[in-house]
């Protein structure tokens, strides 16, 4: 056979490969987001297909290097060509190992995600309550937890599904959770009414139900997690604060430290009428 007529026969064998590689990789692609689309998962069938892409891969990029190097009048031995060809191919798989881990993991919905992550949580949970020998609340917050979660599963909401909000809503442990405050416009305008007495309780409420929660969590009625599902720390409450209006006939300590500005209320906002007032000489 003429070099010329050899020299085809390769390029044409590479373009075929190549050809073939895309087409399978394409038809890959449109599985994966299909199956991830409906919720399945991508197994048995897609191993295999992969796999033989893999195949074509390698033997499609051996025939183009030794194409290349011919054509450049370089000797390139075989085992040379796999040995590149392999090298290149962990880098790729390695780099795209990564990506489409990441990517996988941020195109599944998001109960989805809480679901794996309560069940993470769960399991960790029962083995601190395991080793120090605490079955009855083990086997407590397994049951609950549990039913929890297949309620989720098949109906989308269980009873208390606030107690998992950490995960649901992608937080971190301690972060503060979402509120009204955060649909507020920045140049929002807040009034807070006897802030006297108000401003005291916002300080409260965490502390509150902290002490609440704390003694669900302990005797295994919920999952640590559910702590997280709690009215916003004093600080956080301040950090959230838009302009503030404090409205109190006796305002206290935090009101006088922190107005910009003293306002009196000369109108009655009761509607009342003012009684009439004489002023003699």
């Amino acid at each position: 056979m003429a070099p010329e007529s050899s020299e085809r026969t390769i390029g044409q064998l590479v373009a075929d490969a190549t050809h073939d590689l895309q087409a399978i990789v394409r038809g890959e692609i449109d599985l994966a987001k299909a199956e991830i689309s409906s919720g399945a998962k991508v197994m048995g069938r897609g191993a295999g297909l992969l796999a033989g892409a893999g195949f074509v891969a390698v033997m499609g990029l051996v025939f183009l290097f030794h194409t290349l190097a011919r054509l450049l009048g370089v000797w390139l031995p075989v085992w040379a060509g796999y040995a590149i060809v392999t090298l290149l191919l962990f880098l790729v798989a390695a780099v795209l190992g990564i990506v489409g881990r990441k990517a996988l993991q941020e195109a599944r919905p998001a109960p989805e995600r809480a679901i794996e992550q309560i069940k993470v949580e769960l399991r960790e949970r029962l083995e601190w309550y395991y080793a120090n020998n605490k079955l009855v609340e083990a086997q407590r917050l397994e049951q609950r937890t549990r039913f929890d979660i297949e309620m989720m599963v098949e109906l989308g909401f269980c009873k208390g599904i606030e107690n998992y909000s950490r995960h649901l809503s992608g937080r971190k442990p301690g972060e503060p959770p979402p509120t009204l405050i955060d649909y507020l416009a920045k140049d929002a305008l807040m009034f807070i009414d006897e802030s006297h007495v108000t401003v005291t309780q916002v300080g409260g409420m965490y502390k509150g139900d902290r002490s609440r929660k704390e003694n669900l969590v302990d005797y295994g009625f919920r999952l640590p997690s559910a702590l997280d599902n709690r009215p916003l720390k004093f600080e956080e409450f301040e950090a959230l604060m838009p302009q503030t209006v404090f409205v109190s006939a006796t305002p206290a300590k935090y009101e006088a430290e922190h107005a910009g500005q003293v306002v009196e209320q000369v109108v009655r906002p009761t509607g009342l009428v003012d009684p009439l007032v004489e002023v003699r000489p």
